[in-house]
C-alpha cells in the first residue's frame, strides 16, 4: 500500500514538473577555468565549467548552451527538447557520454568547449580555430576539447536522450543550460524511499 502511495506522488510529481516553467537557482560551478574564445566575432574571457543548479528544488549538473546572456542567481526556464538548439543532439551526445567522468577543471572547462562548438557550428566542420565559434590559446582545453569532439558520431540523427534545454524565460534573461530530463532527477532522489521499502519487506 506504501508503495502504491509513493508511486502516485512521484508521477504526480512528474506531471507537475512538466506543466509549468521551472524555478532553476544557480549555486555555483563545480570545476571551471577562464578561457579566452571568440563568438560570432566577439573575443571574450568566461569561466567555462560543470554548473551546480537546482530544478525546482533537485540538484542537478548543467552545461552552457548559450552564449549570448549571461547567468543569474535565480530564473524561471521552460524544458524543451534538446532539438530546439542547434547541434541540441550531438551537445546531448557530449553530456552523457563524458559529464560522469569530470574530476578536473580540465575536463570540465574541455566539455564546455566543446558543447560550446556544437552549439554554434554543428552542421559544418567542428574546429575550434575557425567558425562562429573559436578558442584561443589553452591548449591541454583545446586538445582535451578536441578528443570529446572526434567521439561524436558521424550521424546523431537517431539518438535517443533524456535531456533536455532549460529554455529561461525574459525576466530575469539568464542562460539556456543543457540539464538531465527533470524527472529522472527527482525520480533519483524519490527512489531512495522506494529501495528502502522493498529491503524491509524482504
Amino acid at each position: 500500500m506504501k508503495r502504491a502511495i509513493l508511486a502516485a506522488s512521484i508521477a504526480t510529481a512528474f506531471a507537475a514538473s512538466s506543466a509549468h516553467a521551472s524555478l532553476i537557482d544557480y549555486l555555483g560551478l563545480n570545476h571551471s577555468t577562464a578561457v579566452e574564445i571568440v563568438h560570432l566575432g566577439t573575443t571574450r574571457t568566461v569561466l567555462a565549467g560543470d554548473f551546480h543548479i537546482t530544478i525546482d528544488g533537485a540538484s542537478a549538473t548543467a552545461f552552457c548552451v548559450d552564449l549570448d546572456h549571461n547567468i543569474v542567481k535565480e530564473w524561471t526556464a521552460d524544458k524543451l527538447s534538446v532539438t530546439s538548439i542547434n547541434g541540441g543532439k550531438a551537445a546531448a551526445f557530449l553530456y552523457d557520454t563524458f559529464k560522469n567522468d569530470i574530476t578536473t577543471e580540465i575536463q570540465a572547462a574541455a566539455l564546455q568547449v566543446a558543447i560550446w562548438e556544437v552549439v554554434d557550428d554543428f552542421g559544418g566542420t567542428l574546429d575550434l580555430t575557425g567558425g562562429n565559434f573559436r578558442l584561443n590559446g589553452s591548449s591541454s582545453i583545446a586538445t582535451q576539447a578536441n578528443t570529446y569532439l572526434a567521439a561524436i558520431p558521424a550521424n546523431v540523427s537517431s539518438y535517443v536522450t533524456s535531456d533536455i534545454v532549460l529554455k529561461s524565460g525574459n525576466n530575469p534573461q539568464s542562460q539556456n543550460l543543457l540539464v538531465p530530463e527533470p524527472a529522472a532527477v527527482l525520480l533519483s532522489v524519490l527512489s531512495f524511499p522506494i529501495l528502502g521499502l522493498q529491503r524491509r519487506k524482504i
